[in-house]
């Protein structure tokens, strides 16, 4: 937290008062305001997938199935609308694929509240990052379970005073493979 204060003073030109000590020639000041500023550190990404969604929904299973291709999305957010969170993975099942990063884009609302109460809503744009993952599951990996990680990095977006910290978050998904 920082606190600034700060006062206006106001003097009268030079052709009006020669002197300052002259009557009305005094040197006008406000009053003083001050200024609270919380200075907050950067919000590391936020990564999550449908997953889920793309397993067998009449099975009622958290099966994936030889011979069918298993694809969903991976999708990364940053509550700090500059940076721009990169979607990676550790290391792959053999012929799984993880596709080009595209983005989507909204506006967000952003509101400022002031000092005196005044509020000021004004909107930003804020990106969702995704990356379709794509795996045609092997006839040899009946019975396969395994962990695989996706991250989300801020990247600093385009700000040019970026603090140079890089933040990162982890989804693991446990991959199962019916027999």
């Amino acid at each position: 937290t920082h606190m600034f204060c700060f006062d206006v003073t106001a003097q009268r030109p030079q052709e009006y008062c020669s002197d300052a000590n002259e009557h009305g020639c005094r040197a006008l000041s406000s009053p003083s305001q001050c200024v609270n500023i919380d200075v907050f550190k950067d919000p590391a990404p936020h990564i999550f997938s449908n997953y889920e969604q793309h397993l067998d929904p009449y099975a009622h299973s958290q099966f994936a199935y030889i011979g069918r291709t298993l694809t969903f999305e991976v999708y990364a957010t940053d509550d700090n609308c500059k940076d721009t969170p990169a979607i990676t993975m550790g290391p792959m099942p053999p012929g799984a694929t993880l596709s080009t990063q595209t983005r989507t884009s909204s506006q967000t609302p952003k509101s400022l509240v002031s000092f005196f109460g005044v509020n000021d809503t004004s909107y930003v744009e804020c990106h969702t990052e995704v990356r379709t993952f794509s795996w045609v599951i092997p006839h040899t990996y009946g019975g396969y379970t395994g962990r695989h990680c996706f991250h989300a990095t801020d990247e600093c977006g385009e700000d040019d005073h970026c603090s140079g910290e890089l933040d990162t978050t982890t989804l693991c998904i446990d991959f199962q493979v019916a027999k």
